[in-house]
């Protein structure tokens, strides 16, 4: 019996001095999601305990990575592919039933306001493939919130519209230091790190490498851009549409580029541009060094431009077709 007190005793002092933590989906995260006490993230079990928390009302929360997260082992996102129907194939085949799919976070209605600090650590194999809107490892982020310092690697993001690899939208919030390996595929408003970018929302230090695809408005960093700026931040992947298509973002309409560049070849339809492929915005700064090819109004920096493009310039070879 005293033995039994005894350890009950014991177990009782140790949680009295651990960290505040909080059950989440049968997952303790340690902390309290306050900006000076984030919860910390140490699993995949602790990142999805950690979305659901936000998804269900706790927008605000801060998280921060301990450790690199893998949220499907053995996944090779070389090996996705699409299909003459526009399906998803993995290796030839159907996409296996194993792979486990990753749900945002953040959403249109409960947008993600907190900071979320990778730490320098990554999420790997994250596979998103709905068939609606705003996907990503977070579907909306918003005024007062941040994602900084973080990889999502070896990834797959598919969805409709307003999809990117890190989120599908960004509506005012600050996105710095974030990189971004994978496929990003939609129906439009599709980019590498962000679908859409609008009310001041920010992009610096960041970059993409790996495939974009879209029916328009494609981008190597965002697809459509509403405000905001992207700053300091390049695209190595592959950029493809039918209108509006872009290295760094398919349709600008108010956002301005500083310093910006891209080396992933431009292809497919109109108005496709090394940099940008519709412009309206502005351009400062900024280079492309791979091959654009596209239909009518394809450029090496925008391909329609009705903004302003300052000491930016453009190296890599360009062709047209205006019947393409």
């Amino acid at each position: 019996m005293r033995r039994a007190l005894s350890a009950l005793l014991s177990v009782m002092l140790v949680l009295a001095f651990m960290p505040a933590a909080v059950l989440a989906g049968g997952t303790i995260l340690a902390g309290s999601g306050a900006s000076d006490a984030p919860y910390l993230i140490y699993t995949a079990e602790d990142l999805a305990a950690f979305r659901d928390r936000v998804n269900s009302g706790e927008t605000a929360a801060c998280g921060k990575l301990m450790a690199d997260i893998v949220l499907n082992e053995n996944f090779d996102q070389e090996k996705f592919a699409l299909d003459g129907d526009d399906n998803l194939t993995y290796n030839g085949g159907a996409v296996p039933e194993t792979f486990s799919r990753w749900t945002p976070i953040g959403t249109e209605t409960n947008p993600y306001i907190g900071t979320f600090d990778g730490n320098g650590h990554g999420v790997i194999g994250l596979y998103v493939n709905e068939s609606d809107g705003y996907q990503g490892m977070f579907g909306w982020l918003a005024s007062g919130g941040a994602i900084q310092n973080l990889g999502v690697i070896k990834s797959v993001v598919a969805g409709a519209s307003y999809v990117g690899g890190l989120t599908g939208g960004n509506s005012g919030g600050r996105i710095k230091n974030v990189r971004y390996t994978g496929m990003v595929l939609g129906h439009g408003s599709v980019g590498g790190l962000v679908g859409y970018l609008d009310n001041n929302g920010e992009i610096v230090d960041s970059y993409h490498t790996g495939p974009v695809i879209s029916n328009s408005f494609a981008g190597g960093i965002i697809g459509y851009g509403w405000g905001g700026s992207v700053r300091k931040s390049h695209n190595t992947g592959t950029v493809s549409g039918y209108a509006s298509v872009g290295g760094i973002v398919g349709y600008n309409l108010a956002c301005m580029l500083e310093e910006c560049y891209n080396t992933g070849a431009v292809s497919k339809g109109q108005k496709i541009g090394g940099v940008i492929g519709w412009n309206y915005g502005s351009v400062l700064k900024c280079y492309n060094s791979a091959t654009v090819s596209g239909g009518s109004s394809t450029g090496g920096v925008v391909g329609y431009n009705s903004g302003s493009i300052t000491n930016s310039y453009n190296i890599g070879a360009v062709s047209g077709n205006v019947s393409a």
